[in-house]
């Protein structure tokens, strides 16, 4: 089975959303935070922005469950872990 970590991203004083968006740092930085595992099909679902807590597979809902504001707003990537 395939791991994927999931990361919560902020940006600190960014001027515009361009500069968001692309990761460009206008004198300001970006930060990550690794906030729990999940299988690849809660990947795919997050990359999706899916919100419906019942999508999910049942061994990832409680993980999900607790991210779904940040996955709401955009917050929440994920990242595969190579083995």
């Amino acid at each position: 089975m395939r791991i994927y970590l999931v990361r919560k991203g902020g940006y600190l004083e960014f001027k515009n959303d361009v500069a968001r968006v692309l990761d460009h740092f206008e004198s300001n930085f970006s930060t990550e935070e690794i906030v729990g595992e999940v299988g690849e099909r809660s990947a795919e679902l997050v990359e999706k922005g899916v919100t419906d807590i019942d999508a999910y597979p049942e061994e990832d809902r409680k993980t999900i469950a607790r991210l779904l504001p940040e996955i709401e707003r955009g917050l929440i990537a994920v990242r595969r872990v190579f083995r």
